[in-house]
């Protein structure tokens, strides 16, 4: 049989100088060690104290308990090699959490961004509509003629001292409607105090016969003014035959609107049975247009400009434009 190899002592005091750094190691027992042989025991007496043994004696260094330090020792080359790798983790692993929070963090800052937009919007509102410093003051009525303008400034001084941003607006339109002779009206707010209310009066367009001269009516049948005598560019037209309000008499204002300012100074009288038989008198040039009905009106008015010189030579009394593609001289 072949002999086991010598047993190495183990080396109980440390891990040898040669071995790696960072490792560690653990010696195994022998397998081949001998225990020592059996002391028989000596017999124990009635009233004797079992011997204590005494350490070292006895004992053989073979069979004495050993201590075997497990140790681990950690190279700096390593601790940095891990810290790194655990900064470059990290530092990656938040890079990607912003890569995917990127959109909604960006929504969540447009809404902020709208919040506080819609926020200051609000309170910007609140100070103009509850600011005294924005209480109207002066109310300023521009664009009257035949209309009083201090009173209507006095009828709409009930707005006084509201903020500009909550005049009633509605309560202006009941006091305006409350004036026939205006057509319309506009208003324009100048902060921080003004209020400028612009009016368009009516315009009369035609003149009815009455017992104290003539009336001034304007095309939506509304008394403007009255006259003792004829209004140039008011045309008189006879009531009998076309009454105020009719369809003949807004065709009949349609005309007279539609031609050119000198021309329409020298209408004396215009007529409109029907919407489609308007005619007028030129009293100087002694002709009378038969115009016929409303429609291009605008094309009739610049053929009647070109053929008033050729009824002037030809000595033609009437002059029909009611078809404008072929006009005639009678």
């Amino acid at each position: 049989m072949r002999r086991p190899p010598p047993v190495t002592p183990p080396r109980v005091q440390g891990i040898p100088e040669g071995e790696r750094r960072g490792t560690a190691r653990i010696r195994r027992l022998p397998t081949n060690l001998t225990p020592a042989s059996p002391t028989p025991a000596s017999p124990i007496s009635a009233g004797s104290t079992p011997a204590t043994p005494t350490p070292g004696a006895g004992v053989s260094a073979d069979t004495a308990p050993l201590t075997l330090p497990f140790h681990v020792e950690k190279g700096s080359d390593a601790k940095r090699a891990l810290a790194k790798a655990t900064r470059e983790r990290r530092r990656f692993e938040r890079a990607e959490a912003r890569r995917f929070t990127q959109q909604s963090r960006h929504r969540r800052q447009r809404m902020l961004i709208g919040g506080g937009i819609g926020a200051g919007l609000l309170l910007v509102v609140g100070l103009l509509a509850y600011s005294p410093l924005f209480m109207l003051r002066t109310i300023d009525v521009v664009g009257t003629y035949r209309v009083d303008s201090g009173s209507v400034s006095a009828a709409l001084s009930g707005q006084l001292g509201r903020p500009l941003a909550l005049v009633d607006f509605g309560a202006i339109q009941r006091v305006l409607d409350g004036y026939p002779l205006i057509k319309s009206y506009s208003t324009e707010s100048r902060p921080p105090n003004s209020l400028v209310v612009r009016i368009t009066e009516r315009t009369p367009a035609v003149a009815v016969a009455s017992a104290a001269g003539f009336d001034l009516i304007d095309p939506a049948g509304v008394l403007v003014a009255q006259s003792t005598v004829a209004v140039p560019g008011n045309p008189v037209i006879d009531a009998a035959v076309t009454v105020v309000g009719s369809p003949g008499f807004v065709a009949a204002t349609r005309v007279l609107d539609s031609l050119a300012p000198e021309l329409r100074l020298r209408v004396s009288a215009i007529s409109a049975p029907t919407p489609d038989s308007v005619s007028f008198e030129l009293p100087d040039a002694g002709k009378t247009v038969i115009w016929g009905s409303s429609e291009r009106s605008a094309l009739k008015s610049r053929i009647l400009t070109q053929l008033l010189a050729q009824a002037q030579l030809s000595g033609a009394g009437q002059i029909d434009v009611s078809s404008p593609e072929a006009p005639v001289l009678r």
